[in-house]
């Protein structure tokens, strides 16, 4: 519901944008129906509602181009933009002398363009338009013929380069020309918005002194900021006549004195829904005030610096969010194709590939633990010259976070910005202090099988505020179940792998596990000559136990047997269940007299141990050193004979073969 609301308000703005143009625009289908879908109000002045006058583009072409050549070739263009013939997104415009509604024919160039299904066609008037002899408030008359021509062939071209892409300083250099060659006297420059959303930096300003320009950089959005400043403020234009004079100026007063600079008048560049996208200003180096004309060039200037700006940053977005997808289907590659040993790096590729995807400054994993107490950042991502947080983070409590409980009982996004701190705890705003921290993104992690929270997926940003939205929301998202079913899978390979290497009732290795090391160590011991010895160990009269008191109290028996052996070994000794009630030690690095001082030990601590149902038991070991050209059949039949001899003597004591 939320998504669906999102998208109709983007396709309003969108609307709203395309209605307010000041050239014609139309939007049809694709395909030979040429169905047109919308056309702005300029389109429908200029000819005709597309409701009913004109319900197709064929229909437009019947009354626009009484020629036969001209409409058959204007409609084969449009097949060839449709069909994307020659790259339809970069179609040539096409000029051509069209009979508007009024019945005037007039010299337009048409552009086309693709966008997802649709196709977009500008109309821009290269016609002449004729000016009054005068007009009621003596402002000078409109341009002449020659010099509307030269303004509406460089907005077509401006408007060309934006359907190419062009950059949007180059664009904005252009607009700034462009503006300056209707008046000689005007130097004009356009700020643009810092991601911040309280300065302005300078964008485009080429006839502006350098050292002006390095004042003005960064200009705070505010009352008395100088004419851009306050008219950023303001949302509306700003008519400074006399920088002297004027409170606004206070700040820059001896800035623009050195330029030169006397007046100042600027108009902010809106988007769509009015959010301030930046402002246009034109300066002159005498003071003076607007006239009408004037006034409507710097809002037209501004009108087309905000279509530059909404164009390349649609298409920034497009291009972020192709890329985040990228960054999505990456990281769920890596983690399908990651072995148990691979985990980690598997882990901290997908942190640096959404941290710097989003743009943020640090990039974060915390997972809390089983009794979800206490939680650990166990992966970290920082951009560079951004102070990393890892060591400081662990076994945070977790009833230090309230946050973290309203996220785990709602499983939605936490959203946290400096403007939220004053309602956080003192120890979640020290964090925040800390880290520089002014936004923040987190992601809860739930478990696939309980449900529980597991951890979360955090984002940070130390330079601007409330930059991630929704989007990024349901990205991470997926991202966060992806890493969460990376770790499900990491957990059961481990149970998996434990389980295949260890025995079930000790948890101690089991016979294949003690296999494999023992064949390591014949290898080590015959390389380098290093001597080890093998023991085994087995209970003395088990079988009545079972019979006399159950398998329960048998296996509890050799649960503890197992707790009282493993007390006394190195870390290096490798025990293992054999079978049965029989247990094998691999003592490396151990001589005879060694093995046979452990294995003295060990069945002295068995002897001294009470054991749970019985009371006492007692072991019988055998034993014997590994020797060159031992192999696994030659070892075990020497450490059988051994402990088959120590029964024989009655069991309780040692033999070494």
């Amino acid at each position: 519901m939320v998504e669906s609301r999102h998208d109709s308000a983007k396709v309003r703005r969108a609307h709203l944008w395309l209605e307010n143009l000041p050239t014609a625009v139309s939007v049809s289908c694709l395909g030979h129906e040429r169905r047109i879908l919308f056309g702005n109000r300029e389109f429908k002045r200029t000819f005709g509602d597309v409701t009913h006058e004109l319900p197709t583009l064929t229909a437009w072409a019947e009354q626009a181009c009484p020629d036969e050549c001209d409409r058959a070739d204007t409609l084969a263009w449009w097949d060839a933009a449709s069909s994307g013939a020659g790259a339809a997104d970069r179609m040539r415009p096409k000029r051509l002398l069209v009979t508007c509604k009024d019945g005037i024919p007039r010299d337009m160039l048409l552009s086309a363009n693709v966008a997802d299904d649709t196709l977009i066609t500008t109309f821009v008037d290269l016609g002449e338009r004729h000016p009054p002899a005068c007009t009621d408030n003596g402002d000078a008359p409109d341009p002449g013929p020659a010099r509307q021509r030269r303004r509406e062939a460089e907005r077509a071209s401006i408007l060309r380069d934006m359907l190419h892409d062009a950059p949007l300083s180059s664009l904005c250099k252009r607009i700034v020309q462009a503006t300056e060659a209707e008046d000689p006297d005007s130097l004009c420059s356009i700020l643009l918005l810092d991601d911040d959303g309280k300065h302005l930096s300078v964008l485009a300003a080429p006839s502006l002194p350098a050292v002006y320009n390095a004042a003005v950089d960064g200009v705070v959005i505010g009352e008395g900021q100088g004419s851009c400043g306050t008219a950023a403020a303001r949302g509306e234009l700003v008519v400074v006549e006399d920088i002297d004079s004027h409170p606004a100026w206070r700040a820059y007063r001896t800035a623009a004195a050195r330029a030169g600079l006397r007046a100042c008048w600027s108009h902010p560049v809106l988007s769509p829904d009015g959010q301030v996208l930046a402002t246009f200003a034109i300066y002159y180096r005498e003071p003076r005030a607007p006239s009408a004309s004037e006034i409507e060039l710097i809002q037209a200037a501004a009108d087309l610096t905000a279509l530059a700006i909404e164009r390349t940053r649609h298409r920034s977005a497009l291009s972020y969010r192709t890329e985040f997808e990228k960054t999505v289907r990456d990281i769920s590659s890596a983690f399908l194709s990651q072995t148990v040993a691979g985990l980690d790096d598997a882990m901290q590729y997908a942190m640096e590939r959404i941290g710097s995807c989003a743009k943020a400054n640090r990039c974060y994993l915390f997972l809390l633990s089983d009794d979800g107490t206490t939680m650990n950042c166990t992966h970290e991502w920082c951009a560079p010259g951004v102070l990393a947080q890892i060591d400081d983070l662990r076994g945070l409590e977790v009833g230090k976070y309230p946050w973290l409980a309203e996220i785990a009982r709602s499983g939605s996004t936490a959203k946290i910005t400096e403007k939220d701190f004053h309602l956080l705890s003192p120890q979640e705003r020290r964090a925040f202090a800390e880290g520089d921290i002014r936004s923040m993104l987190a992601v809860p992690m739930f478990g696939s099988v309980s449900g529980a929270m597991k951890g979360l997926l955090g984002l940070d940003d130390v330079a601007s505020v409330d930059r991630w939205g929704e989007f990024e929301w349901r990205l991470l998202r997926v991202a966060t179940d992806i890493i969460s079913s990376a770790l499900a899978r990491h957990a059961l390979e481990q149970r998996l792998l434990f389980e295949a290497r260890h025995d079930a009732l000790t948890g101690i290795a089991n016979r294949r596990a003690f296999g494999e090391n023992l064949l390591m160590e014949l290898e080590r011991s015959a390389r380098y000559r290093k001597e080890s010895c093998l023991l085994l160990i087995d209970v003395d009269h088990f079988k009545p136990i079972n019979d006399s008191h159950g398998h329960d109290v048998g296996d509890q028996v050799l649960q503890a047997l197992v707790d009282v052996l493993a007390a006394r070994l190195r870390k290096s000794d490798i025990l293992a269940r054999w079978g049965g009630e029989e247990f094998a030690l691999l003592l490396p690095d151990t001589d005879t007299r060694g093995a046979n001082l452990v294995a003295e030990a060990l069945r002295n601590a068995v002897i001294a141990a009470r054991f749970p149902g019985i009371g006492h038991i007692t072991v019988s070991v055998g034993g014997t050193c590994l020797r060159a050209g031992d192999s696994m059949q030659t070892l075990f039949r020497r450490v059988d004979e051994a402990l088959y001899a120590a029964k024989n003597q009655g069991r309780n004591c040692c033999v070494m073969r």
